[in-house]
């Protein structure tokens, strides 16, 4: 059946005057819900849209496992439309469902749509950043790094930054440290853990595997849950002073199964986190960690994207330093 401005509208729960107006191209909604009717109209496979309707976009990609990031990603995703709003562009979220990925599916969009670009924000396989490239689309990838593909890539510099956070435990007196995070589900946790090594190394530590959770390869469990934890922790016989996890959810996780075991942090065991993120100095103890600027981050990659600062997308890279951020989880040793 014919899709229709209505069944948009209902879909969405507003008016059927404002799917006109933003299908049209005039002035009287936000860019937010304009942005939020134009995928729609796509994803309902609405027809071409009107001539009037033809605009400037950047199509952001997002996998499935983040539509209800409220962290990390969320100011992401916030800044790219700020953005690109004002940039006089369109940011347009397309969200890639599990299936779609594994088939290989891409996004859909007139022929006639004026694209500037693509925005991959967050994980997907490599396979589906392959398929990306084919559509003969500049491409920017948020956050994380393609090893196999040529994009262009604006995230953090981990190794640099997980370096300076062993440091930091090192600098408290701590000795044997353990590294937690999935270094077989995602490219930045693997730097992280570079780091990590890489801090040892050069402080002439011993690295201690057995002090360190690392996933198994071909699992995508990030550790980001106490249950996700639980089993490994269960297998460590002897702990260390410290622990540096590959990101704040981790380091919350691992705080509640150590505290669950009678275990005090940081009297007993020091933590610290990566990112920064907003509950990170909710909860007891603060949690030290290593601040990303996020925000930053969706502005340069529109920039980036847009050319603003290199012709070609496909030959620099643009890592932005972390800082470190001193709360409450971590123990200075005598």
């Amino acid at each position: 059946m014919k899709v229709t401005m209505a069944d948009i509208a209902n879909r969405l729960g507003i008016s059927k005057n404002s799917v006109s107006i933003a299908l049209c191209g005039k002035k009287g909604i936000s860019d937010a819900l304009r942005a939020k009717i134009i995928e729609t109209a796509h994803q309902m496979k609405y027809g071409a849209l009107p001539t009037q309707a033809k605009g400037k976009y950047i199509i952001t990609i997002i996998p499935e496992y983040l539509r209800n990031d409220a962290f990390f990603y969320a100011d992401v995703l916030s800044a790219i439309e700020q953005e690109a709003h004002l940039q006089d562009y369109i940011a347009i979220h397309h969200n890639v469902s599990k299936e779609s990925e594994e088939t290989l599916i891409m996004p859909q969009y007139p022929v006639d749509m004026q694209i500037a670009g693509l925005l991959v924000v967050g994980v997907l396989s490599e396979e589906y950043i392959s398929a990306l490239c084919n559509l003969s689309l500049p491409i920017i990838s948020v956050d994380i790094e393609y090893h196999r593909s040529s994009i262009g890539y604006v995230g953090t510099a981990n190794i640099t930054g997980s370096t300076r956070a062993v440091e930091y435990l090192i600098s408290q007196n701590h000795k044997e440290i353990g590294f937690v995070g999935a270094i077989h589900a995602a490219q930045s946790v693997y730097e992280r853990w570079c780091g990590f090594r890489q801090a040892l190394l050069q402080n002439n530590l011993e690295y201690h595997s057995e002090y360190c959770i690392v996933g198994q390869p071909g699992s995508p469990v990030l550790f980001d849950t106490p249950e996700a934890l639980e089993s490994w922790l269960d297998a460590i016989t002897k702990y260390p002073t410290a622990w540096f996890c590959s990101g704040d959810c981790v380091a919350v996780s691992m705080i509640n199964c150590l505290t669950k075991r009678g275990i005090s942090v940081p009297d007993d065991i020091s933590v610290i986190g990566y990112d920064n993120l907003v509950f990170s100095e909710m909860f007891y103890p603060r949690l030290t960690t290593m601040a990303v600027d996020r925000k930053r981050m969706g502005r340069l990659a529109v920039r980036y994207l847009l050319g603003q600062y290199f012709e070609n997308c496909l030959d620099t890279n643009i890592e932005l330093k972390s800082e470190l951020v001193i709360r409450d989880s971590v123990k200075q040793l005598t």
